[in-house]
Order: structure tokens, then C-alpha cells, then sequence
């Protein structure tokens, strides 16, 4: 992660749902990697089924052995907080 917006500072975080994060992501694909394709299937998986009706949304920008997610947002405004998932 090499940045984030949304998370409160460290003396007063708490666990807790926040209504809103946003996340950049820098990861090291190995040479071979089509980084097309390992966005493809990191945007699935992150995507795919998030808790408690988040919405997620997933943006990235590959090159050169690196994949830079630029966009990783989870809006959670209005969700109501129903437990832990089962």
C-alpha cells in the first residue's frame, strides 16, 4: 500500500465500518506476468462479494513488471452494520 484516504489517525482508530476508504496499491508482478491479467484477476477478487453491502470499485494501470492500483474504493454509506459475516 503506498497510500490510503479515509482511515483516522492511529491514536483514534478504532474497529470499526468507516463510510468511506480509499486505497492506492503497488504490487511487483514477476517478468512473465501479463499485468492486464493479474489486474483482471485482482479486480475480480476484490470485487467479487465484499461484507456488510460495500460497494467496492477497482481501477489499475500495469507496466513494466509493476502493477499500480490507483483506485481501490470502498463506499459504505448508509450500510448498517449487521454482525460478523457467517
Amino acid at each position: 500500500m503506498t497510500g490510503a484516504d479515509g482511515l483516522p489517525p492511529v491514536g483514534s482508530a478504532g474497529n470499526v465500518l468507516l463510510p468511506e476508504l480509499s486505497f492506492k496499491l503497488s504490487l511487483r508482478l514477476p517478468p512473465t506476468t501479463d499485468p492486464a491479467r493479474a489486474a483482471k484477476a485482482l479486480k475480480e477478487t476484490l470485487e467479487h462479494d465484499p461484507p456488510y453491502g460495500v460497494q467496492v470499485k477497482f481501477e489499475s494501470e500495469g507496466w513494466h513488471g509493476w502493477l499500480e492500483c490507483a483506485g481501490l474504493r470502498a463506499v459504505a454509506r448508509g450500510v448498517h452494520h449487521p454482525g460478523p459475516r457467517r
